[in-house]
C-alpha cells in the first residue's frame, strides 16, 4: 500500500514538473523575440528562418503572420529593418523571414550536404513553392498560437514568382501577395494562370520601368489578378528589394496596402 501510494505521488510530482517545464519553455520563446524557425522541405532539404511571435500570442488569442521571402542571392538580412516597420502596424502580428533553399542559412540538403543556389538546376528553383507551403504547415504544427488562416506574403523578384504559386494553394489562408518584380516565368516558375487561380485576394506588384525583364513581365501578370489589383511602376530603382532603398516611397505603399487589405481585414 506504502509503495503503490509512494509511485502515485511520484507520478503527480512528474506531471507537475512536465507542465511547469512545457510552461517555462513556452513562455521562453515567447519572451526571446525572434527566434529561429527551422523545418525539413517535402525532400528533406533543411530550411531555416528567423520567426516573431508576439508575446501574448496564445491558442485562445492566435496571431495573423507575414511572411518574407528575398530576391536570388540574396538571404533573409535582406530585408533589413522593413519587417518591423511592418509589425509596427499591428504588434501583435507574427513575422516570418525564411532563407530560400540554397541561401543563406538553408544550405543543407537530406544527405548533409551542402547545396548553393549557384549550382541549381531549373528543377531545384521549382521547389521554392512547395517549400513555403512545408513553412506553412511546419508553423501549423509547431505554432498552434499562430493563426495560419490569415497570411500575408512579401516576395522579392524569384521568391515573387514561388509565392504566387504557394498562393495558390493556400488560397483561403493567403489573404494578399505583395509582389516586388515579377515576371510571367522565371527558373520555370510559371506565375500567369497560378495567378488567375488565386482567386479575389488583393495582390500589390512593384516594379520598375527599368527593369525591363521584370517591368514586361509583371505588366503582363497584373492582367491575371482576379481581384483587386495594383501595378505600381517606378521610373527606375533596380530590382526586387533594391526597390524598398532606392524609391523609400515603396515602403509606405506596401505598408499602406497591408494595413488595409490584412490588417484591416477581419
Amino acid at each position: 500500500m506504502s509503495i503503490l501510494k509512494n509511485k502515485t505521488i511520484l507520478y503527480f510530482v512528474f506531471l507537475a514538473v512536465l507542465y511547469f517545464s512545457c510552461s517555462c519553455f513556452a513562455e521562453a520563446r515567447k519572451a526571446k523575440g525572434p527566434v529561429e524557425f527551422e523545418y525539413q522541405a517535402k525532400d528533406g532539404f533543411n530550411i531555416i528562418g528567423s520567426l516573431d511571435v508576439p508575446k501574448k500570442a496564445s491558442m485562445k488569442n492566435k496571431v495573423p503572420l507575414v511572411i518574407f521571402l528575398h530576391s536570388l542571392g540574396k538571404s533573409k538580412i535582406d530585408w533589413q529593418g522593413f519587417p518591423a516597420k511592418v509589425k509596427e502596424l499591428d504588434p501583435d502580428m507574427a513575422i516570418l523571414a525564411l532563407d530560400l533553399r540554397g541561401h543563406g542559412q538553408s544550405i543543407m540538403n537530406k544527405k548533409g550536404k551542402r547545396k548553393y543556389w549557384q549550382n541549381f538546376s531549373d528543377q531545384d528553383f521549382q521547389k521554392y513553392p512547395e517549400d513555403i507551403c512545408s513553412a506553412l504547415d511546419s508553423i501549423r504544427q509547431q505554432y498552434p498560437e499562430i493563426n495560419i488562416n490569415k497570411v500575408a506574403i512579401v516576395a522579392s523578384n524569384i521568391s515573387a514568382n514561388a509565392a504566387i504559386l504557394a498562393a495558390r494553394k493556400n488560397d483561403k489562408a493567403v489573404k494578399t501577395l505583395v509582389l516586388l518584380s515579377p515576371t510571367t516565368s522565371y527558373k520555370g516558375i510559371e506565375t500567369r494562370i497560378p495567378m488567375a487561380e488565386y482567386g479575389n485576394n488583393p495582390v500589390l506588384i512593384m516594379v520598375s520601368k527599368k527593369d525591363r525583364f521584370s517591368y514586361i513581365g509583371s505588366s503582363e501578370l497584373i492582367k491575371y489578378a482576379q481581384g483587386i489589383k495594383e501595378l505600381k511602376v517606378f521610373p527606375d530603382g533596380g530590382n526586387g528589394t533594391n526597390l524598398l532603398k532606392f524609391q523609400p516611397e515603396s515602403q509606405k505603399i506596401i505598408l499602406d496596402w497591408l494595413n488595409k487589405y490584412f490588417v484591416s481585414t477581419k
